[in-house]
C-alpha cells in the first residue's frame, strides 16, 4: 500500500474550507491517485460515482486556483499537481534518487520541464531543454543523471584537486604539465591550447560557455566535465 505525507493545515486554509464538500473530497482524491510526480489523468464518470453526486471539472480547478496555481491543465489533457512533489520530496533534488529521477520522468513525458517547480535545485540540467532532460531521465544509468546535475553556477571548483584526480586518473606522471587553453573554436565545440592542440567540450563546460561563465584559461588539458 503506498503512504503519502499529508497536510494537516489544509483545513485552515480559506481556499479549501470554501470548497464544497464534493470538490473537497475530490482534491483529496487527486492528491492520492495522482503519480510520484504529481500528474493525473481525470476521469470523469469514474469520479462521479465515487463522488455520489454530479461534478464540473472546469468549476472545480477554478476554485482550486481561486487564489494560486495549485492544478495546471497540460496539454495532454492531464492535470499537474504543482506543489505534489516539493511536497512529499522536499525542494533539494536529488540525482541519487530513483524516485526523484522517476518523477523527472513523468514530468518531461507530460511536457512539464522540471525547472518549473525545482528552480536551481536542478542544478545543470535547469539549462537543459526537455529533449535533453528527457534523454538524462530515461538513461538506465543514475551515473548519467549526477553528471547532468553537476552545477557549475554554485561550485567552486579546487582546480590543483582536478588535476591530481585527473592524473590519477589518467596515469600522468608528476613531470606531466597540464595546459590551459588560450582561446575556443568559432564554433564552440573545442577549447584550444598554445600548442595547437584542440579538446573536445563537455557537456557542463558547453553550458558555461553559453551563458559567458566559461574563460579558454578554465579548460584544462585532459579534464573534460
Amino acid at each position: 500500500m503506498a503512504k503519502r505525507l499529508t497536510d494537516t493545515e489544509i483545513w485552515e486554509q480559506d481556499w479549501y474550507i470554501d470548497l464544497p464538500n464534493k470538490y473537497k473530497l475530490l482534491w483529496n482524491y487527486i492528491k492520492d491517485k495522482c503519480d510520484n510526480s504529481g500528474i493525473w489523468r481525470p476521469n470523469k464518470s469514474i469520479l462521479q460515482k465515487i463522488i455520489g453526486e454530479p461534478i464540473n471539472l472546469d468549476e472545480f480547478l477554478s476554485f482550486v486556483n481561486i487564489d494560486k496555481d495549485r492544478v495546471l491543465l497540460l496539454p495532454s489533457g492531464r492535470w499537474f499537481v504543482k506543489d505534489f512533489f516539493i511536497f512529499q520530496y522536499g525542494d533539494k533534488f536529488s540525482p541519487k534518487s530513483q524516485v526523484h529521477k522517476g518523477a523527472i520522468k513523468q514530468l518531461v513525458a507530460n511536457g512539464v520541464h522540471p525547472k518549473e517547480i525545482l528552480g536551481k535545485s536542478l542544478g545543470e540540467m535547469q539549462n537543459y531543454d526537455l529533449e535533453q532532460i528527457k534523454e538524462i531521465a530515461y538513461s538506465k544509468d543514475i551515473e548519467i543523471l549526477k553528471k547532468a546535475y553537476l552545477n557549475p553556477f554554485e561550485r567552486v571548483i579546487d582546480k590543483d584537486k582536478v588535476i591530481d584526480k585527473d592524473k590519477k586518473k589518467e596515469g600522468l606522471g608528476e613531470n606531466k604539465i597540464l595546459q590551459r587553453a588560450i582561446k575556443f573554436s568559432e564554433n564552440g565545440e573545442f577549447a584550444i591550447f598554445e600548442d595547437g592542440s584542440k579538446q573536445k567540450l563537455g557537456n557542463s563546460q558547453k553550458v558555461r560557455l553559453m551563458h559567458d561563465d566559461l574563460k579558454p584559461e578554465d579548460v584544462l588539458s585532459g579534464v573534460i566535465v
